[in-house]
Order: C-alpha cells, then structure tokens, then sequence
C-alpha cells in the first residue's frame, strides 16, 4: 500500500537549465514533531510529504534522479558532521506540501506546480543520506487525492509511471546506497501498470537494508486502520485467533507500516499543523512542534533535527 507527499520545489527548468526560483508560498515554514516514548520492532524511517512535479520539459522532468549525486558545501558537511556526534533520528517523516498553491502563484498549470515536488524529493533524500538518516517515507499521494479533477489525477499517475520507471533505470545507485524501497497504501486503486511498475520496484531492491525509503501511495491513516481492523476481525472469524487475543500489539502488526517503527521527527511546510490523515496511529504519542525558516532547505533539516536533540 503506499501513501505519496510532496514537498515544494524550489527549481524551474528554463531553456534546459536549472535556475533558482523563489520557493513555494505553501513552504513558509516547517513544522517539526518529535515523537518520543514508542518501543517498536519497526525499521527507522523519514517521512517526506512532497507534490511530484512536472517540468514543462517533459524528457528533462523523465531522466531526473531519484537520489542526488549533488555534493554539501564545506559548512553544510560540518554542520551535518557535528550534528551526527549526538543522537540522529532513525525516522523521520515530511510532509512538504503546497503545490498547487505554488502553481497559482506562478500563473502555471495545476500539473507543473504538482511536478515540481520531485526535485525537492530528490535533494531531501541525498540530504538524508548525508546525515545518516536510514529510513525515509514519502507522502506521495493520499487516497483522498482520487477526488480531484480526472485531469489531475492522470497526469499524477503519468508522473508516476515515469518517476517508477526512472528508478528502475538506476538501479545501480539504488545499489550503491543500498537503498530498500518499499510502496504503503492500497495499490488496488491505482491502474495496473503502475502497480507492475511499483512491484518491481520492490522486488529489486527487497534485499538492501542499509538505507529504506517508504513511498505512501494511494495512503490514507483512516483506510490504513480500517484495514487493520478487517483483517483482525476476519483471523477471528475464521477461528485463527481468539476475542481475546486482540491487543493494540495485533493491531499494530497489522498495519501497512509495521516494517517500520514510529516517526521520530515528523516535518511539514507550508505552516500547516494538521497531519492531514497522515500516520495518525503511528503519531499517536507527544508531539513537538516548531516553525521553521522561509526556505525548506539542508540548513533547515539540520535545525529541525537539533531541536529534536533537545
């Protein structure tokens, strides 16, 4: 099952060079939440809510990269070396929104603003990676999205279909980070050949463990827990388990994250404090919350996380 965010771009593409633009309004801030007292049996993770985005240029928005080659700069590599002296959270969540908000405010269509999250993706991954961060997953896409305009839900599976088949063709720095993917969410929802795409996906790189990024697909917290409860109460029927045996624990295994354990630190742009149906039962312990700079970028994730060392 898989759940997709997005996270706000903050790069045009303008005569097939990349030029700095100003960030998307939705991006003001960002929120941190640091989730404290969860003892789980879950792999660590980062969460990321981003909009995939699409480039007017539609074979330069095909060939990018999932993970960034992009080096930090000397005073980002020491801020991310003293950083990882102290504790580092094991997962952390994103939730970057504000796309089409970026879009209206650029006077581009609808689908350019969702595109424009990818990008961002790609850099929040490769920042992740340089911190140490083993486990990220990404909002990508909310069940909840379905009621959007038909036009914009193609042209999100569209995306979809070229970003899975880019990350099929570079399998080779998926293997050199060791970079496990795993898709949350109900993939019966979308079309077939997305769900083949995405099965692949899995498949090659089921046997990595040093770095995973969980993608939330067709994902929303509420279908995640009414699954839980359906497959619980259909082991009971059927004689597997008795009343008795239903725990929170049980319910816990049976969710689409229980590979993984809670967030840790849990980020979102654009201002908003909601979770936005996102990892509610996963969430479910204190939270912290602060607002962050105008500019969702590495200077930003390292402040995040330093509030989660206090």
């Amino acid at each position: 099952m898989c759940h997709i965010n997005y996270c706000t771009g903050y790069y045009r593409v303008s005569q097939n060079k990349r030029t700095r633009s100003s960030p998307c309004p939705a991006s003001g801030h960002w929120l941190w939440y640091n989730i404290q007292g969860h003892a789980c049996s879950r792999i660590s993770s980062v969460v990321c809510v981003w909009p995939w985005r699409v480039v007017p240029y539609g074979l330069i928005c095909f060939i990018m990269s999932w993970i960034r080659d992009k080096e930090l700069s000397l005073i980002e590599r020491l801020c991310a070396n003293v950083l990882k002296a102290g504790p580092m959270p094991k997962h952390v969540a994103f939730i970057m929104d504000g796309n089409r908000r970026y879009a209206k405010k650029c006077h581009v269509e609808r689908q350019e603003g969702h595109s424009q999250g990818f990008e961002k993706l790609a850099e929040t991954l490769r920042w992740c990676l340089n911190l140490g961060i083993c486990e990220v997953t990404v909002y990508a896409f909310s069940i909840e999205n379905f009621k959007r305009s038909k036009e914009e839900v193609d042209g999100l599976m569209e995306l979809a279909r070229q970003k899975f088949t880019r990350l099929l063709e570079e399998k080779d720095k998926l293997q050199k980070h060791e970079v496990c993917i795993r898709v949350i969410g109900d993939l019966s929802l979308l079309p077939l050949d997305i769900q083949k795409l995405i099965a692949q996906a899995v498949l090659e790189t089921k046997a990595y463990s040093k770095c995973f990024l969980n993608v939330c697909f067709a994902y929303t917290s509420r279908h995640e827990v009414t699954n839980a409860v359906c497959e619980v109460a259909r082991g009971v029927q059927e004689g597997l388990i008795e009343p008795r045996d239903v725990t929170e624990n049980l319910l816990d295994q049976c969710l689409y994250t229980s590979h993984s354990p809670d967030p840790d630190l849990l980020i979102r742009t654009s201002g908003e404090v909601r979770l936005s149906d996102f990892l509610l039962w996963q969430t479910s312990q204190r939270l912290y919350s602060s607002p962050l700079v105008d500019r969702s970028n590495f200077l930003e994730l390292i402040e995040a996380v330093l509030r989660y060392h206090v």
